[in-house]
């Protein structure tokens, strides 16, 4: 069995991964001790069980994921944007330490949200305060656990983090399926068609992005022969691929946790109607919702392409844009292409995004549905970023046969 993984460490891979999808899937459904589990559901607003599944957790069951990734996702975002453009960069220990502190503090919150919003069953030793005190130890546990099997994934399986969110929509979509039957089976049957349409069409522009670049010509100190006319620096046409949309939905989730724990604090129920402006099923949500997906299109632009990193790589390697000075020219130079094309796919993708919200957005029935082009933009990005992965681990396969006969 060993000499069959060595010889084939893609499928060695897989079958780690399959398992950590198991794993997860099985810690979905694992229940929290004394929490009514027929009430256990926090929101009948579909918006905040959205945005949970894309983090990889679930509030239509609640169980020992059910915060996900989004803590993690929060102070990953949060740590890189910080760090844009110092010329001091901290250290990977003190960065982690960082960004374990952050992920603790808002995994809290969210975890303390969720458990004073449970029904509990009653306990002959527990009072109610410390069953929820309980309850959120066990959600932040259950949220850093997720986050150490996505690393474990990420090192010895394929797609990282990323497969555990895959995952995690796909299995919260089959709820929808129902809707999708009903509505087509009424007299609404074409808005259904053109909601499906306009989703096959996002999915379309989502790969044709991937597909496309920029590529700014390179001088090459190394190459002296005619490649040398080839050599260029590539800029996708999305350099921030479909990671705004699926921070944007957990961003919007943030408010609606904090909501949710403020009313039980304050003991006024009446904080929880200010939550629907962080949805997309009102106009100011829509509004919240494109700026969120334009500002982390912008950002994560900057975070993927970085201009500081790249001229300082041109500089130690003695490469060059023509006619482009290196250092803080080059930079800036590079910022140029690299703000444009942030912005551009950001418009792009709000515009995908909004259509179909702002259309329908006095039918409830319909609303159930308008966010299927986000949510298979973000699959489809999450579909083509494993893929790439697996090319790229495939290389050295390649290029060991290459050099087996010398």
């Amino acid at each position: 069995m060993k000499k069959f993984f060595f010889q084939y460490p893609m499928l060695k891979r897989i079958f780690f991964s399959f398992g950590i999808v198991l794993l997860f899937l099985i810690g979905r459904y694992i229940p929290l001790p004394n929490v009514d589990i027929s009430k256990s559901s926090v929101v009948a607003n579909s918006s905040l069980e959205v945005a949970s599944a894309v983090s990889g957790g679930s509030l239509a069951n609640i169980g020992l994921f059910s915060l996900g990734l989004g803590p993690s996702m929060y102070s990953m975002i949060l740590n890189r944007v910080f760090a844009l453009g110092r010329r001091r960069q901290a250290t990977d220990s003190s960065q982690q330490k960082k960004q374990m502190i952050v992920m603790f503090l808002v995994a809290a919150m969210q975890g303390l949200g969720i458990a004073a919003s449970l029904t509990y069953v009653a306990h002959p030793i527990l009072q109610p305060i410390q069953l929820i005190a309980l309850t959120t130890f066990l959600l932040v546990t259950g949220s850093f656990i997720l986050m150490w099997l996505g690393n474990l994934n990420a090192a010895y399986g394929m797609g990282g983090t990323t497969l555990i969110m895959f995952i995690s929509i796909v299995v919260s979509q089959f709820r929808a399926v129902p809707i999708l039957v009903e509505v087509v089976a009424s007299p609404k049957i074409m808005y259904a068609v053109f909601i499906m349409v306009w989703t096959l069409l996002s999915i379309y522009v989502t790969v044709i992005f991937d597909k496309s670049e920029y590529r700014i010509p390179i001088q090459r100190v190394s190459i002296h022969n005619d490649f040398v006319k080839k050599a260029y620096l590539p800029i996708r046409v999305n350099p921030s691929n479909g990671m705004p949309i699926m921070y944007a939905f957990t961003f919007l989730a943030l408010p609606q946790y904090f909501l949710i724990l403020l009313s039980y604090l304050l003991k006024r129920n009446a904080l929880l109607q200010y939550s629907v402006y962080f949805t997309p099923r009102t106009g100011i949500g829509i509004v919240i919702y494109v700026v969120l997906v334009l500002l982390l299109s912008y950002s994560f632009a900057f975070v993927n392409v970085d201009p500081v990193v790249l001229s300082k790589e041109f500089r130690v390697s003695g490469d060059f844009i023509k006619d482009v000075r290196p250092g803080k020219p080059t930079q800036l130079y590079l910022a140029r292409y690299i703000r444009f094309f942030g912005v551009f796919s950001g418009v792009i993708t709000s515009i995908l995004l909004s259509i179909p919200l702002i259309l329908f957005l006095s039918d409830e029935k319909l609303q159930d549905l308008t966010p299927l082009s986000g949510i298979f933009m973000m699959m489809t990005g999450m579909v083509l970023m494993i893929r790439d992965e697996v090319v790229t681990s495939r290389l050295r396969r390649k290029y060991t046969e290459l050099f087996e006969g010398n």
